[in-house]
């Protein structure tokens, strides 16, 4: 790719903020991966990507294709976010027939975003960013087993499954409304 054809990064998604890239190499232990992150100047919002890997665990990838699949996600996700603010305006109405919460919506956003700061989605896992220890979801109840030393650790939840619950929560609550109606009909 030339840096004519380079995709231009997007400003944030979330407060209109300027963005910048940092990338981080992992070591032989997590099979050299390389990790982009695409990060808010102003409110901190960020999406890492790391490389692919094969059946090894060894990454396949180059830093540069990485950084470009990276800024195509975070570009993909200034638009949905975009489409969702034209389409969930205050006093809207969505398919179901809800009006929804743009304000709750709004923080559920900034949350998640903050939230996704230290912890990563892996499957049915959460991942510390830090020290990259996972943890199921049927475990939630439980403290969070971060390796010795994380760096994190004293800094962050101790149940982060618990604090995406709550995060969530407007989405369950547009979901409840919906079922009740769809009920009553």
């Amino acid at each position: 790719m030339t840096d004519e054809q380079k995709v231009q990064l997007l400003p944030c998604p979330f407060c209109g903020g300027e963005t910048r890239t940092s990338r981080h190499n992992g070591d032989e232990r997590i099979g050299y991966n390389i990790t982009i992150t695409i990060s808010c100047k102003s409110c901190g919002a960020s999406l890492p990507l790391v490389s692919r890997h094969d059946k090894n665990d060894w990454c396949t990838e180059s830093a540069q294709s990485v950084t470009e699949r990276a800024i195509t996600a975070w570009n993909t996700r200034q638009a949905a976010l975009s489409h969702a603010s034209a389409t969930a305006e205050e006093g809207s109405v969505d398919d179901r027939g809800i009006e929804p919460d743009c304000e709750a919506l709004s923080l559920m956003n900034g949350g998640l975003c903050k939230f996704g700061t230290h912890w990563g989605l892996d499957g049915d896992y959460l991942r510390c960013r830090a020290c990259k220890r996972p943890q199921i979801a049927s475990c939630a109840h439980m403290d969070f087993p971060h390796a010795a030393w994380c760096e994190v650790a004293n800094d962050v939840e101790a149940h982060p499954w618990l604090t995406l619950i709550g995060l969530l929560k407007p989405i369950a609550i547009d979901q409840a409304i919906a079922a009740k109606r769809g009920d009553q009909s």
